[in-house]
């Protein structure tokens, strides 16, 4: 049998999941329908695969099944003692279940564990990614692949590489080839250009480049891969793709021609008749008879094409010769203006056919000269082989035989994922074995990643008269999560949200019941409708300020109510919206006392190639490791593209428009041309700053950033440090300090680093997009703005019969952005599936932010042209929900205080944790002596003083110091009272402003620096300091001035590094440079 539970938000799916794996490893269920307990324990954890959607998921499930067999592992006596919130939630369940006595529970479950720890490889519970890679393997002769290929997680890199070769044969072929590829990616220029967005290929870091890659990425996904064998065979004949385009540009022309033609018919017919025809009907006959495919009338329907009737006037009954000839004329009308649009999108489009086709050739190439495989591939390849065999055969060649099957996140499997697990579901389910299913249409969001929630929908029909389905009522679907305002809130809003949209078949198990122990614990909901202030007027830019002022006042009443910053998240549609909530958030985290201590967390809202100085940096990096050499002088070397790059940053962080900004960067280089061509000696470009003296990576990136604008330095300071320490781990990580290695680097990975890591932090707030909230959930939830619609994106469409093409010439499927001027088309069914999944999308995307929230939701609309906003308002309104006459705001419940469940600590979790240092990582040097006993011989020690200084040495920030401190603790290199006593004389001597800086994380530093002097020798200086402001402090520290009989020389040795430091630089920044001689406890001296 196989169970579906439809889990709403918030309903306890992980729970659920947990619950029934760990009955199956205590028992079985007989004919009957009788569960019994094992009584000599069969390895059942070897029969069962749990498979989750992410690898968070699955050690999150693992850790959960231990736990609580843990606990149910424990005698009674044991468990007598525990609290009722500490004991295992299932056993009172299992008790019933199986008629079985808390000692017989205990013993079975004690038994199961010992099993599941001993062969804990064989413990699966896996994302179904990783389940189909184990069978991949299994079959690699079949799917021809070597026995050892690597799998490559990452696609857009494959793209990258795919792209980035492609581009790079554009400069070094001239053959026919290349030139019609130079064709296509000049049209793919043009298109951008003629919408207003600029196109750097340039930089293969930067935004427009990744929007490239993006165009390529959004177009290889399933659907192509379930025709690619077709897609390819067409795209393989360039001269198929020629006439293909040829025959829509003539079906076009042709559709005007007959429109042209049938308008000049209706005139000649009307002639002696126009006081029947009205004066618009006139004007539309008259220009299209005059019509040419380079001039064309406005394509915009009006009514009285779509309805010749009006044409006419007066009560004069029209000749039906002249009723039809005009008639015909705007039926004729009525084609060429639905199609012509369509058609030549579509000839526009030939030229992403032809690129597809190339930048497939050029990843198959790359893959196969590493012997990698795609993860996205694997899908498609196991497809073919698992259509070929039967299930004991597949699991025969695992090894292993699943009986039973448990998948979470069903909404999120593809349609190809579903056909290659549901061949091995189906082999348990006919011989009676239970399986699991559990998902939720409603949270379907990864439709752009090929999930097909009508799996879900329609699951029933694939396994008929064997499966049963719970969750579907309000009885079986309990919200666990959030308060009771909170859930009556949802339950009307998205009732009458999905009923107006025609979604209530997906939306029927909406509404939920509230979970006892949440029943008196109060709510509030809060939705302000900011066109109550602003007015209808104002404009989109003027509601996002007061829409994000409004949530930090919001989250400023939460803080003060004792909310902590990680209690509290800001909900966003994309990353574009949550970066520029951040910017906002910034400096009232910095000025508003309410906000002390709170930080921000978002990875992806705060990644590094957002900063323009980032992006200079990285640019002028680019300058110093790109070739001069071309084959030909009428080629461009990748170092002029690498420095027209450069210009390009630079006039944007500058703040020029993007054209402007590229203009400029024309100009510079055209300028550069002209005076090589006068003297072909001159090189192309100086060293583009001082780079002083070293040649250390790190060395170089901190005078390059030296070399940005004051305000460059202190206002993206955050970001810049972020980008010094991305240089200084990869340096110490990969062993690899050169430049070159570095840019690499960051080309392919680092540029998507976030600024900050902040995760699990208690005192940042959360600012994510909805997507990624996914499965989590937050005290307050704030949504500042439902966004407006995206843009649509280029989609697959079936390519329809078109006439003067022949079907040898048509591509099965064609590229073209969604549109309503589908409607009425060979497109029109496709779009009305297209538009009611976006629908749905859009109504589940505000669904699984809205139910994120615990205790408060908060929700901003108002917003033009807000496709979401006009789904809540109109839900609102159907709901009955009723705003208040002095504020505008919808209020549910009142404003909370924080009410903190004790938590439960799992068995797995350790006592005390701390982080390690990478292999490889050396700027902080530790005493590897530490704690190491030696036989027969006194154990080399460290006395208090020693740690303490060593600490303040060779640690770069005061919470490195605390976690070093932590760590030397849980290890036993110290006791506890030896801890405490060093946090607190570390606090002491951090107290002084001027040594707080040098362990500030915003300040960049490098411990045991090494300068060198121009006379020869070097000395190591315990820290080098670079300030925010850009002051350079460089600091020597002494224990004990008494035990130093060498200060002076200690001192003559500092005046020299400041002077050799000094002379690194220009005038201005040398003044900047000082030397510190600092005793902890005792106010440093400058010299």
């Amino acid at each position: 049998m196989l169970d579906v539970y439809k889990a709403s938000a918030g309903s306890g799916k992980t729970y659920t999941l947990a619950k029934r794996y760990i009955r199956m490893l205590l028992g079985y269920t007989d004919s009957n329908g009788r569960r019994h307990l094992y009584r000599h324990a069969p390895m059942a954890h070897r029969s069962l695969l749990a498979i989750t959607f992410t690898n968070k998921a699955t050690e999150e499930m693992k850790n959960r099944i231990v736990h609580e067999l843990s606990l149910l592992a424990l005698n009674p006596a044991t468990m007598a003692v525990l609290e009722p919130t500490e004991r295992s939630p299932y056993l009172e369940e299992f008790m019933a279940d199986f008629d079985a006595s808390e000692e017989e529970i205990a013993a079975a479950a004690s038994e199961a564990l010992k099993q599941l720890l001993y062969d804990y490889g064989m413990f699966s519970v896996s994302t179904i990614d990783s389940f189909f890679q184990t069978i991949l393997r299994a079959f690699a002769r079949e799917a021809e692949l070597d026995g050892n290929y690597e799998v490559d997680l990452d696609e857009s890199t494959a793209i990258f590489n795919g792209v980035n070769d492609l581009l790079n044969s554009l400069d070094h072929n001239t053959d026919a080839e290349t030139r019609q590829l130079m064709g296509w990616v000049t049209e793919y220029a043009l298109t951008r250009f003629n919408e207003g967005k600029a196109f750097n290929v340039f930089d293969r870091g930067s935004n427009t480049f990744s929007e490239f890659l993006s165009f390529f990425k959004t177009l290889f996904n399933e659907t192509f891969e379930e025709n690619i064998d077709k897609m390819l065979r067409w795209l393989s004949d360039p001269s198929r793709i020629k006439r293909f385009r040829d025959g829509l540009t003539s079906r076009a022309d042709n559709l005007v021609e007959v429109a042209r033609s049938a308008s000049q018919k209706a005139l000649r017919t009307a002639s002696g008749h126009e006081q029947l025809i009205s004066a618009n009907a006139f004007k539309l006959l008259n220009s299209w008879a005059a019509a040419i495919p380079s001039k064309l009338p406005g394509l915009k329907l009006n009514q009285t094409e779509q309805n010749p009737a009006k044409a006419f006037k007066g009560k004069t009954e029209p000749p039906a010769i002249l009723v039809a000839d005009v008639s015909e004329a705007f039926s004729a009308i009525v084609e060429a203006k639905k199609m012509w649009e369509l058609l030549n999108k579509m000839s526009v489009n030939v030229y992403a056919m032809g690129l597809i086709g190339n930048v497939t050739d050029s990843i198959h190439k790359i893959l196969e000269q590493n012997n990698s495989l795609l993860l996205k591939d694997t899908n498609s390849v196991l497809h073919r082989i698992i259509a070929d065999n039967d299930s004991p055969f597949i699991f025969e060649r695992l090894n292993q035989y699943y009986r039973h099957f448990l998948i979470d996140e069903f909404q999120d499997t593809s349609r190809l994922q579903w056909e290659n697990l549901s061949k091995l579901i189906a082999e348990s389910v006919s011989f009676g074995n239970e399986s699991l299913v559990i998902g939720d249409e409603k949270q379907c969001i990864y439709r752009f990643r090929n999930s097909d929630p009508t799996l879900l929908t329609n699951i029933a029909g694939d396994f008929p008269g064997n499966t049963a389905i719970t969750g579907n009522d309000v009885a079986g679907n309990t919200n666990w999560r959030s308060a009771a305002d909170i859930v009556r809130f949802n339950n009307v809003l998205f009732k009458s949200m999905a009923e107006a949209a025609g979604l209530g078949d997906i939306y029927a198990n909406v509404v939920q019941s509230v979970a006892p122990k949440r029943r008196e614990l109060q709510g509030y909901v809060r939705i302000s409708d900011l066109r109550f202030t602003l007015g209808t007027k104002a404009t989109y830019e003027e509601f996002i300020t007061r829409s994000f002022e409004t949530t930090i006042g919001e989250i400023r009443r939460q803080l003060r109510a004792g909310y902590r910053g990680g209690e509290i998240a800001v909900l966003f549609r994309t990353n574009d919206t949550a970066r520029s909530f951040i910017e906002t958030l910034l400096p009232v985290l910095s000025s508003d006392p309410d906000f002390k201590g709170v930080k921000i967390s978002s990875d992806e809202a705060l990644a590094l190639k957002n900063s323009p100085a980032v992006r200079v940096v990285m640019s002028i990096l680019k300058t110093m490791t790109a070739s001069d050499f071309v084959t030909s002088d009428r080629n461009v070397s990748m170092r002029e593209i690498a420095i027209l790059n450069k210009d390009y940053e630079e006039e944007c962080a500058a703040g020029h428009p993007v054209s402007e900004a590229f203009a400029r960067a024309v100009g510079n280089y055209m300028r550069r041309r002209r005076e090589r061509a006068e003297n072909p000696e001159t090189a192309i470009d100086p060293a583009p700053v001082n780079l002083g003296k070293g040649n250390s990576l790190p060395s170089v990136v901190r005078n390059i950033i030296a070399s940005l604008s004051e305000e460059q330095r202190v206002n993206q300071n955050a970001y810049l440090t972020s980008l010094l320490d991305l240089a200084i781990d990869h340096s110490e990580k990969t062993g690899e300090g050169d430049i070159a290695s570095f840019v690499s680097w960051w080309e392919n990975y680092g540029n998507r680093t976030a600024m900050v890591d902040t995760d699990a932090d208690p005192d940042a707030i959360c600012v994510m997009t909805i997507h990624k909230s996914k499965g989590l959930e937050f005290p307050c939830v704030h949504i500042p703005y439902i966004d407006k619609k995206n843009r649509e994106r280029l989609r697959w469409f079936r390519t329809p019969q078109i006439e003067s093409i022949n079907d040898d010439d048509r591509p099965e499927l064609v590229p073209l952005i969604p549109s309503k001027a589908m409607l009425g088309t060979p497109f029109d069914e496709q779009y009305r599936k297209y538009d009611r999944e976006v629908l749905s999308d859009m109504i589940n995307v505000l669904y699984v932010a809205f139910t994120r929230a615990g205790r408060e939701l908060c929700v901003n609309i108002g917003a033009k042209g807000g496709n979401g906003t006009s789904l809540v308002e109109n839900a609102l309104e159907l709901g009955g929900f009723v705003a208040d006459a002095a504020t505008g705001n919808i209020i549910a419940g009142a404003p909370t205080s924080p009410v903190r469940e004790k938590s439960k600590r799992s068995v797995l979790e350790p006592v005390e944790s701390f982080f390690i240092d990478p292999i490889g990582a050396a700027t902080e040097n530790r005493d590897i002596w530490a704690g190491v006993t030696l036989d027969d011989d006194e154990s080399p020690s460290e006395s208090y003083t020693e740690r303490f200084i060593a600490l303040l040495r060779n640690r770069r920030s005061a919470s490195a110091i605390g976690k070093e401190i932590r760590r030397l603790a849980a290890q036993h290199f110290i006791d506890i009272a030896t801890a405490d006593r060093l946090s607190a004389d570390i606090s002491s001597a951090l107290a002084d402003t001027t040594v707080a800086r040098w362990y500030d994380s915003d300040s960049s530093v490098t411990c045991h620096a090494a300068v060198n002097f121009e006379n020869g020798g070097s000395w190591l200086i315990d820290r080098l300091v670079v300030l925010p402001g850009g002051d350079i402090h460089a600091v020597e520290i002494v224990d004990d001035p008494d035990r130093y009989p060498d200060i002076p020389s200690k001192r003559q040795r500092l005046h020299r590094l400041t002077a050799a430091v000094r002379s690194a630089l220009d005038a201005a920044e040398a003044k900047r440079v000082t030397a510190w001689l600092w005793t902890p406890g005792h106010p440093p001296v400058r010299l």
